[in-house]
């Protein structure tokens, strides 16, 4: 995780920016269900992709309000950066 300020007139703003979430584990057995993903059928198309989708770094702009930080939710910034994008 790791937070990049904003410019600011005064230089870096303590209080906006943009905070990245690395999405680097998983657990097979919670994301699939008891039997993971080599179990049951095996691997499939779908569970590999749903792997996939699970891995990644979010990115969301945050702004601190009297003391309260909150995630701006319609930021041009926020997105999901998965394996495949």
């Amino acid at each position: 995780m790791h937070f990049f300020p904003f410019a600011s007139r005064t230089g870096l703003s303590n209080d906006r920016g943009v905070l990245c979430v690395n999405h680097e584990y998983t657990h097979e057995d919670i994301l699939h269900g008891a039997e993971g993903l080599t179990g049951g059928v095996g691997p499939t198309i779908a569970k590999v992709r749903k792997s996939q989708a699970a891995h990644g770094v979010s990115v969301n702009e945050v702004r601190r309000t009297a003391g309260k930080w909150q995630v701006l939710r319609n930021s041009a910034y926020g997105r999901r950066i998965t394996v495949n994008t």
